[in-house]
């Protein structure tokens, strides 16, 4: 035993090693072996998992951190370092719940409170952002790449107030961030338009004229800095400025209509696709005055930030000012797509209808609507009249599923398999292909998909242990044992996976695969005799009988009363590696607790006639035949 785990010992500070030279293939094949040879190494865990991490073997990593935190729940650095490879697979809310969970174990840990503060920015949460980077500069004041991305966050954290109109809080960000040493033309151009709104023109100019100077030729920049002038009473300046790129009447037309700049601007840093500034101005302008045109542009400004509810409001209230025309309707129609009310989407779809009863927009859209709250197929079948359903994804999807619905599965296929021909990433069609062959029992057809849709939607959990379930039954114990290995790092860590993973490298032969499992298994469950004689197969299968000697030691005077098969395997065990007078012992024992397993008295008599005991020799192997026929 002490052998072995000076062998697990000196295995794993050669693997710190490699790791150390940025060797990490190397060390990923000790840790392993680490792992293989003894369960006391809990650390070798995080090391393999930190290794898999900087060969961007990320789900390995994953997996390994899993392990160890299964095995280690109070130790902040399983989280710590579980947190930083969701980070670097773009996985930020998870990462966050990590690096929360690290920090509550380890208060005050700099790197976690960076991580936590970069991870929150990626999920744009950026006040919390800068308050938990804020204290990672507190505890690491000389460490530039913190205090690099605390600087990120307070320019993210002072561009989310100005969209909240918290120009106050978004302009002394935007100040220190100056007073720091860093601006930019985004920088100028907002601390610029913050002191407008705070009605500090005079303040405003010349942030704005340093982004001018910085894109020249971008007119709205210098209309902007021209009004400033003008609000600034420095009509000369603005006069220079103007002349520079607009006659007698166009200055004058530009003077005019400063009232009403806003609309003005919001229009035109629409076009230019700069949809924060559009969505700025167009509010201005809707103080000023309520208009239909100016309540949809900041409805689609909205929609493209994601804020339904509000982008919904402002097309109800263009709706409400013009009440004759599709637009406003086409935008909460879309609201309620994106929102997956189909029901009400096909409401607002039918008050289309009556202004524009041919209107394609609406004919489209209830088809789809109607397949997705699955209405009969025979009310909407016909709908699809003057539609190109053939070249169209989403409509033969959705018509595959009318098909499905009335049990016309080949169609339903045929329609399925073309939509995701055309785009691959329509998930309902593949997800529908699946139900297809889910309806007909085809499990080949159904194990085809399963693989391709996972090689898309790689993290579709249900689907995953469904295949992998599949492969299993079918025997397919290589393949399946590779999707229970992508299953784990995809979701937590369940005994049941684990020992269907374990199973599975098992019957493929994976057996070092096996060994670490079945440890990992037995780690949780340590007076598990059917685990453990499983680890001791595995490691006899993969050349390593000898080693399950000191396991078998250590269970024996662990377990209260080892069973009589667990005494066999050891006596056995002993016998294969030369140890005939310690394996007659462990037979004896097996006797003296009652046992009558034929196999025992067999083993017996083949010790003893290989010491020339014939006698003793004939006694236990005919004792052995009898309780073998009986």
């Amino acid at each position: 035993m002490k052998k072995k785990e000076n062998d697990a010992s000196g295995l794993l500070k050669r693997a710190v090693e490699d790791g150390r030279k940025r060797n990490y293939t190397a060390a990923v094949k000790k840790l392993k072996k680490v792992l293989e040879i003894s369960d006391e190494y809990t650390e070798a865990l995080l090391y393999l998992g930190r290794a898999y991490h900087e060969l961007k073997l990320f789900q390995d990593a994953v997996i390994a951190f899993r392990f160890f935190i299964s095995r280690e729940p109070k130790a902040s650095a399983g989280y710590f370092y579980l947190g930083r490879t969701y980070i670097a697979s773009g996985r930020f809310n998870r990462a966050a719940s990590c690096f929360a969970e690290s920090l509550r174990l380890r208060d005050n840990f700099a790197p976690a409170l960076a991580y936590m503060g970069y991870a929150l920015m990626r999920t744009g949460a950026f006040t919390k952002a800068v308050e938990y980077l804020g204290r990672a500069v507190e505890k690491a004041p000389d460490d530039v790449r913190i205090y690099s991305m605390y600087i990120n966050s307070i320019l993210l954290y002072s561009l989310k107030q100005f969209r909240l109109e918290n120009y106050d809080s978004a302009v002394n960000a935007l100040q220190f961030l100056e007073e720091a040493g860093y601006s930019s033309i985004t920088t100028m151009l907002y601390t610029g338009l913050c002191l407008k709104e705070l009605k500090r023109p005079g303040e405003a100019v010349p942030y704005i004229s340093a982004a001018v100077d910085a894109s020249p030729d971008d007119i709205l920049l210098k209309n902007m800095l021209a009004e400033l002038y003008v609000e600034s009473s420095r009509m000369e300046e603005a006069f220079k400025l103007l002349e520079t790129y607009l006659d007698q009447e166009g200055i004058k037309s530009f003077i005019e209509g400063i009232e009403d700049s806003e609309k003005t601007l919001a229009e035109a840093f629409w076009n230019k696709k700069n949809y924060r500034a559009a969505h700025h101005f167009a509010l201005i302008s809707l103080k000023k005055a309520r208009t239909a045109d100016m309540h949809l542009l900041a409805g689609e400004c909205l929609k493209i930030f994601g804020r339904l509810d509000d982008a919904f409001n402002h097309f109800s209230r263009a709706r409400e000012m013009a009440k004759n025309t599709v637009e406003p309707m086409y935008g909460q129609a879309v609201i309620k797509w994106l929102q997956e009310d189909f029901k009400q989407m096909l409401e607002i779809i039918s008050d289309i209808e009556k202004i524009s009863p041919e209107d394609e927009f609406a004919k489209y859209y209830r088809v789809l609507c109607s397949s997705r709250i699955s209405l009969p197929y025979s009310q909407w079948k016909d709908a699809a009249d003057n539609l190109n359903v053939e070249d169209d994804p989403w409509l033969l999807t959705a018509f595959a599923g009318g098909e499905l619905s009335e049990g016309n599965y080949r169609e339903a296929a045929r329609k399925y398999r073309k939509a995701i021909k055309i785009n691959s990433n329509n998930e309902i069609g593949w997800k529908g292909l699946i139900e297809v062959f889910e309806e007909e029992k085809n499990e080949k057809q159904l194990s085809a998909v399963l693989k391709k849709y996972l090689s898309i939607f790689s993290e579709d959990i249900i689907r995953r242990r469904q295949y992998s379930e599949i492969l299993m039954k079918n025997g397919h114990f290589s393949a399946a044992a590779e999707q229970f290995r992508l299953l784990l790092s995809s979701a937590s860590v369940d005994l049941t996976s684990l020992q269907k993973y374990a199973y599975c490298c098992r019957k493929a032969g994976k057996w070092s695969d096996a060994v670490r499992l079945y440890r990992q298994i037995l780690s949780s469950d340590p007076y598990n005799e059917n685990y453990l004689k499983l680890l001791l197969y595995c490691m006899r299968k993969d050349g390593r009988d000898s080693e399950t000697i000191p396991l078998l030691e250590s269970a024996v005077a662990a377990f209260k009363r080892p069973s009589p098969e667990l005494l066999l395997v050891y006596g056995a065990t002993l016998y294969r590696n030369g140890r005939d007078e310690d394996a007659l012992n462990v037979f004896q024992k097996c006797i003296y607790n009652g046992s009558k397993d034929w196999r025992i008295f067999r083993n017996m008599g083949i010790i003893y006639k290989n010491k020339g005991l014939a006698e003793w020799a004939d006694m236990y192997l005919k004792k052995a035949e009898k309780l073998k026929k009986n």
